[in-house]
Formats: C-alpha cells, sequence, structure tokens
C-alpha cells in the first residue's frame, strides 16, 4: 500500500558557491527516504530550475550554466522527491543557492581620453 510519501532528511538545503564555479559543479546533495516497500517505496528527484539539475536517482545538484553575481546574488527552488506508486505521492525540499562575489569585472574608465591643463606657478 502507498500510504507514505518521500520524506526529505531537511526541509530546507542552503549552500554557498563562488560565482566562478564552472558548470557541472556539484553543489549538494538532497536527501529523502520512503517508509513504503517495493516500487510504492521508490522514488525520483525532480526540479525547475535554469541554472542547477538534479540527478533523479542520487539527488545531486549540480550546475547547468556559468553564474553572475551581478546578475543574481541567490538561487531558490524546490526540489520534489516522487515515488513510483499508481496513487504518486511526493515530497518537497526548498534550496537556497547563494554566490560569494569574486572579483571578475574590471575597472573601466567612462572614456578613453582625458585632457588636462596645468598652470606652471612661478
Amino acid at each position: 500500500m502507498n500510504d507514505n510519501a518521500p520524506e526529505f532528511s531537511q526541509q530546507r538545503y542552503r549552500y554557498t558557491l563562488p560565482e566562478s564555479a564552472p558548470v557541472g559543479t556539484m553543489v549538494l546533495v538532497v536527501s529523502a527516504r520512503d517508509s513504503d516497500s517495493g516500487v510504492n517505496g521508490q522514488f525520483r528527484y525532480y526540479m525547475n530550475s535554469r541554472y542547477f539539475s538534479v540527478n533523479p536517482y542520487t539527488g545531486e545538484i549540480t550546475t547547468t550554466k556559468p553564474l553572475d553575481y551581478e546578475t543574481a546574488r541567490s538561487h531558490t527552488f524546490d526540489v520534489m522527491a516522487q515515488d513510483g506508486g499508481k496513487q504518486v505521492l511526493h515530497g518537497t525540499a526548498r534550496v537556497e543557492v547563494t554566490l560569494q562575489n569574486v572579483n571578475d569585472n574590471p575597472p573601466r574608465f567612462s572614456q578613453t581620453v582625458y585632457n588636462s591643463h596645468v598652470n606652471e606657478i612661478g
């Protein structure tokens, strides 16, 4: 009988990541369990994010696009664990990834040429 929904070990996962992390970087692993047996106790992880993906079997969350602190200082998304029962049950956890700023933008002058006049005293 499928009478237990998957439950995450935490309702909220938090992680800090440098914005320079390359695509494919493993961020964290979410973990859920389901007390049912057989197919009713088997589940997969799902999520919807432009910058991150989750391995449906292991819960490993990785980056899928370059990150930019100046564009978004943090990313928040939900991860769902959905079981294989005929009457599908699921559990949800929130993930918050905070980006660390990296010195990746060189200073720029507002114009290419500056002119100045200095009077000689004497």
